[in-house]
This record gives structure tokens, sequence and C-alpha cells, in this order.
């Protein structure tokens, strides 16, 4: 997912994978974002996301958690659970000031045109 969304993401954006935030006093608990989106003129999070390699029937309430974690870790007020295959019961909904949705990245047959199918939706 983020090698092809870091060949086709529109430039006015750029990707980090795997971007560390430590938090504590000491900084000694530490969170690994799967992809923080960051606009470029500003420098600014816009998205973060995170993928998942099971395929339930929606999402749960710990990766709700997890994401907006990390929205909140980066002052974001998007977030996104990309699945490998499509879910009988998606999510678009807030927690707070923060909206989560859930997107497909379906795995299943042709990768390009999952890619565009998942663009599409991220942009949206």
């Amino acid at each position: 997912v983020y090698q092809w969304l870091e060949a086709h993401l529109p430039t006015q954006y750029y990707l980090e994978p795997q971007e560390n935030v430590c938090i504590g006093a000491k900084g000694d608990l530490r969170f690994i974002i799967d992809i923080v989106i960051y606009e470029r003129a500003s420098g600014r999070a816009i998205c973060v996301a995170d993928t998942k390699y099971k395929a339930p029937d929606k999402p749960a309430p710990a990766d709700l958690a997890q994401v907006v974690t990390y929205a909140k870790l980066k002052k974001c007020s998007e977030a996104v659970l990309i699945y490998p295959k499509f879910l009988a019961n998606s999510f678009n909904d807030s927690i707070g000031d923060v909206r989560i949705r859930s997107l497909t990245y379906d795995l299943s047959g042709d990768l390009e045109a999952a890619g565009v199918s998942f663009m599409k939706e991220l942009m949206r």
C-alpha cells in the first residue's frame, strides 16, 4: 500500500512510513504509525493510516481507538483503516473531532486497479 501510494499520491502531499512517535515523561512509550500523509506546503499531517491484514465484517473497536490515538498524536482530523478486502460493514464516522473511514485496497485482483479505486476513496 505504501509503495503504491508513494508512486501515485498527488504532488502536494508526501508520505512517511512507519513513523515513530514517543510519549511519556521519558519518551518510553512508542507508537509506530503505518502511514502518515503530509501536506507538502505546510508540512502538516493531514491523515494517518493503518493497514490491516485481516478481513473482519467491520472494524474492531480497538482498531478505531488505535487510529484515533494516531490522529491525536499527529494533530490531524483524518484517519483511515485500510483492509485487504471490502468489509460487509464499512465505517465512516467521527469519534470526537477525528473522522475515521475504513477503506479497501483489494489484494484479490489487479493491484493497479485496486490502487486507483483506493486513491479515489482516500481523496474524498
